[in-house]
């Protein structure tokens, strides 16, 4: 499932999925990120964030992550992502 689609309309099993894919796959990661920022449904992105912080921590730190750092609810994220 795309993580736009997800976003719209993912139930449980998708997010776990979603989850299972995200632990494996940093690239993953940063395009959720990339969603996160432009997405309408600001819950499910935040849902995303909260994973992507659990599976990578301060993900401004990650050195996948590295750039100038912004802050965008309350996590650190690349701006270059």
């Amino acid at each position: 499932m795309a993580i736009d689609s997800l976003f719209e309309r993912g139930d449980k099993r998708d997010w776990q999925e979603f989850a299972s894919v995200l632990r494996d796959d940093k690239s993953v990661a940063r395009d959720a990120l990339f969603m996160c920022d432009h997405h309408a449904n600001i819950e499910s992105a935040a849902l995303a964030r909260v994973l992507i912080r659990h599976f990578y921590g301060d993900i401004g730190g990650d050195s996948l992550f590295r750039g100038k750092l912004v802050k965008t609810g309350g996590i650190k994220i690349n701006e270059s992502i």
